[in-house]
Order: structure tokens, then sequence, then C-alpha cells
């Protein structure tokens, strides 16, 4: 085992004070309505390479598991939210608006980075080399953060959509593009490559990635339809999602694509159980984000750019939002997309993060050869490059798909069970009310009331309605076969505490909350006297919570 790993501080804080600190600078940045994966990035920033060096770059390196876990979780996700009634609706809207960012940004990227790296080498070959693997990198977007501000901000709509099967179809195409680049690289650059193995390579790479993800995919469907615990699901499907990382990475696959591959297997073959368990995954999901950001901010080196790398970096970033904004608009044209796409379509896919960086870390181990100036290969230059403006364009790419999905009025949009748990009372919610004993009544009638009744307890209340108690299962079950004791005991006798008393200006989100912790799906509701009101029940407060929230989602459809 490597001690060295263990015993580094950069680690431990890394892995503790990290995701601390990228929770805490993201609360102040949300304060001032900045999306919060910034905050989480400008915390690797100040922990790591550009900032005090606590997280130093071998720690990162050692730590490249947890990465491309964090990039598994993050591509489960994104599958997830693409459905083949979706694609199949518009999917031809789709193609033309991904092609059109994808590949306008190729070719101005290529053009620009090309011609500065001519003035700087003086060779056309290392030029044209340098400028087809900035292009390829170029038409990455990156499908974390866009996803994560479209769930922060609850967008839902044409836009949203769009959005979201766009960065991820985004991540193939980069592949493909990259693949074909970076052979045309070696080969103008070095001399040796063979353009036809190359496209092999990157045929096997995108087919093999989806079968596997297809393959486990499947797996977790039929976990999911045989098991009835969403615990056992929900460790089950983790379990998977790393065994598909490992074996992604051991063959050099892409490890987006194949998770990609298996949510959307997951979504499409069990879509009602894939909710709860996606469900699960975006509980968890926020410190998967924060360690994610952290190391991209963490890998950047400001001090170690010459003065001309800047030039290439704002050239890469300019020329790269214009071909997305202006790519997506010619293949909204082109296919009849909606004015709402067309109009801020390109606005949400201007961020760029991990799927960029891993290229660009690729692009380094076969590019490592060519010198651009003496002592500074062209792979260090891609590197420093794509990890800084991966910053950059963080900064921009985030509000700017926040300011889209305003513009397009998309904004809170996408209601979840849960804020109409948070913003409904018990008071709402019709409770059970036919049944309770009053301390004197024989056991007998108590036996006929639960007989008819729908909960699992009768409240035992005095001569003034006031809670003394409760009969439970458990108090009758002793005097099932007892019939001897029916018409001697009372109600009184066999009375036990409640596990608790809630009253009806309580959220139905804190009463789900105290059922799961006490592990009883009823509980009384009492007034501030503690004269019983009724019974709330689980199923009952679960189907009014499913009712409004499908009057509101009906109200929002145009």
């Amino acid at each position: 085992m490597n001690e060295t790993l263990f015993n580094s501080p950069g680690v431990l804080v890394l892995l503790g004070v990290g995701v601390f600190g990228g929770i805490l600078t993201a609360v102040i940045f949300k304060r001032i309505k900045i999306p919060q994966v910034l905050g989480y990035m400008a915390a690797g920033l100040i922990l790591g390479s550009s900032g005090f060096h606590i997280i130093k770059s071998a720690d990162i390196v050692k730590l490249a598991p947890v990465n491309l876990f964090c990039l598994a979780v993050i591509g489960f996700l994104v599958g997830g939210e693409i459905k083949f009634e979706t694609m199949k609706k518009y999917g031809k809207q789709f193609t033309a608006i991904l092609l059109g960012e994808g590949l306008l940004s190729f070719i101005l990227v290529t053009s620009a980075i090309s011609g500065i790296v001519y003035l700087i080498s003086g060779s056309i070959a290392i030029s044209f080399a340098a400028g087809v693997v900035f292009g390829a990198i170029a038409s990455a977007t990156d499908p974390a953060s866009t996803i994560a501000v479209l769930w922060e901000y609850r967008s839902g709509g044409i836009l949203t959509t769009t959005l979201t099967a766009i960065v991820a179809l985004d991540d193939a195409l980069a592949m493909t593009l990259y693949g074909l680049g970076s052979g045309f690289a070696e080969l103008f650059g070095q001399g040796h490559a063979n353009i036809g193995i190359q496209i092999l390579h990157v045929g096997i790479e995108l087919f093999g990635s989806l079968a596997l993800g297809i393959v486990v995919g499947l797996i977790i469907a039929s976990i999911l339809k045989r098991s009835s615990s969403l615990d056992a699901t929900t460790a089950s499907a983790i379990g998977l999602l790393m065994v598909a990382t490992g074996i992604a990475d051991f063959y050099s696959l892409d490890v987006i694509l194949v998770s990609m591959a298996a949510g959307i297997t997951v979504a499409n073959r069990y879509s009602n159980r894939y909710e709860s368990l996606s469900g699960r995954f975006k509980a968890f999901s926020t410190t998967i984000y924060v360690l994610f950001f952290v190391f991209v901010g963490a890998r950047l080196k400001l001090q170690a750019m010459p003065i001309w790398l800047w030039a290439i970096i704002g050239a890469y970033v300019v020329t790269r939002s214009f071909g997305k904004i202006f790519g997506t608009w010619i293949g909204c044209r082109i296919s009849g997309a909606s004015n709402v796409v067309s109009r801020y379509g390109g606005m949400g896919l201007l961020a760029q993060g991990g799927v960029a960086v891993g290229l660009s870390i690729m692009a380094a181990q076969k590019l490592e050869g060519i010198e651009i100036t003496a002592g500074l290969p062209l792979g260090d230059v891609i590197i420093f490059a794509i990890t800084t403006t991966t910053f950059i364009v963080q900064i921009i790419g985030p509000t700017m798909v926040k300011m889209a999905a305003k513009k397009a009025g998309e904004l809170n949009r996408n209601i979840l069970a849960e804020d109409i748990a948070a913003s409904m009372r018990i008071s709402d919610v019709p409770l059970l009310t036919q049944f309770k004993a009053n301390i004197s009544m024989p056991v007998r009638e108590v036996l006929a009331q639960f007989s008819q009744s729908r909960a699992d307890i009768i409240p035992v209340v005095d001569n003034h309605n006031i809670v003394v108690g409760i009969i439970g299962l458990d108090e009758l079950r002793d005097l099932m076969f007892k019939d001897v004791t029916w018409n001697w005991l009372i109600a009184e006798d066999i009375t036990s505490n409640p596990k608790a008393l809630i009253q009806p200006s309580q959220s139905l989100k804190d009463v789900l909350s105290t059922m799961d912790q006490l592990d009883v799906p009823n509980l009384l509701v009492v007034d501030k006297g503690k004269r019983l009101k009724g019974i709330a029940s689980r199923p009952v407060i679960r189907d009014t919570i499913r009712n409004e929230l499908v009057k509101k989602q009906m109200r929002q459809i145009p």
C-alpha cells in the first residue's frame, strides 16, 4: 500500500477541508446570486497550485479514481434525463443543434489557434496539429456544471430539455473529433501516425463505451425490477458504477459515455423506479460535485504560463463561445426549433469541464514529442490552456446557463414533491377522524372499531377529547385469544403513550421525516391543548402531495 498517499496532508484536506471549503465558498457565492459551481472551483483555486499549495498536483493524480467516479455519477444522472420519447419528438432538432454548435466551434478554434501557434513556432505542421486538437476539445460542453445550475434553479421547459440532451450528446461528438484530430496531429506533427488505425480506435472507444454502459444499465434495471429495497438497489447501482468505471479506465474507454449509457438504459427501461433511484443519487451528489470542481480549480497553475499562452487562451474562449452561440442558432434555423432555443440555447452551452480536461491530458500523453518552443511541448501547452480556459469559461458558463433559463422563463418550473411537502401543512391534508376510544370504552368495542379503521392505531381520549394515549396492534395482539377479558377490560387498561404528537401547523415534510424516524405510518394530530383533531396517515399525505404536484405541473403546460 502506498503510505505516501495516506500520509499526505493535501489528500486529507482535499477530501475533508476541500469539501467543507467548497460548500462554504459556494454559500457565499449563492448569497451574491452567483451559481454555486463557481464557489467550488474558487475553493480549489485557493487551496491548490495557484493559491496556498495545500492541495498538491501529486495528490490529485493519486486520487484520479475518485475523480473518475465523480464523472461516472454525473454521467449517470445526466443520462437519466434523456428519455426516448423526447428524443423521438425532438431528435431532428437536437442533431442539427449538436452538429451546428460542435462543428462550428471546432472550425473556428482550429483556425484561430493554428494561426497563433504558427506565429510562435513558424511551423505549419505543428500549428495545424495544435489547432485541430484545441478545436476538437472546444466542441465538448460540460454536462456537470450545466445540469447542476439547471437543478439548482429548478429549471424546466423546452430549453432545459434541449440543453440536457445536447450536453449529453456533446461528449460523443467531442470524442469523435478528438480521436480524428489527435490522429491528424500525430500525423502532421510527428509523421508516424496511421489515420486508419486512429479511426478504428475511436470507433472501438465509442461503441465499446456504449456497449459497456448498456450492459451495466440492464443489470441495474433488472435489480430495480426484482428488489423492493431502495437501500439495496442504490448500493448495488453505486457498486456497479464503480465496477464500470474501473473497467472503462483499464480499457481506455470513456467513463462519461459508459455511465450516461447506463443512466439512459435504466431511465427508459424502468422510468418509475428510476425516479426513486435518481433521488437517492442526487441526495449525495452535492459532495460529488464539490470534489469534482475543487479538483478543476486546484489543477490550475497560473504562474507557470508564458505571456503568449494567454493569447491562445483568449482566442480559444472567444472563438469557442462564438461557435457555440452562432452554431446553435444555425442548427435551430435548419431544424425549425423553437425561438426560445434559437435565442438562448447557445448561451447555455458555454460551460467546459471534466471532458475537456480529460481530453487535454490524453492529448499531452500523445503529443509530448512535439515542441512549440524549446523546452515547451505541445502537450503541456494544451493542458495549461485547457485547464485555464475551463476555469475562465466556468465563470461565464454557469452564469449564462442561469441567464438563458431566466430569459426563457423556465426558472423554478421543475417543481418536486419535496417542494410541495415543504410548502403544505397538516391542516391541508384530510385526517382520519372516524374512530377514537374513550378511556372507559370496553375493549370489545375498541376491537370492533379497530376492525373497521384504516389506521394501525386508535386514539384514546378522556371526556374532554384530550389525548391520553393510543391503542395499537402490539396492545391488541396479546388480547386476541383472551376474549374472556374483553368485557371487563377498558381502553384505559391497555393504553400506551404515543410516540409523537403533531400539530396542524407542521409542514408535511417535517411530519413525513418524523414518521420515517419513528418507523410509523400514522401519527395523532392535536391542537395546543392536546385535544384530538384526527390521525395523519402517510398514504393520505403522499396522495395529497402527488395531487398537488400534478395540479401545479398542469398549470405550467402552455
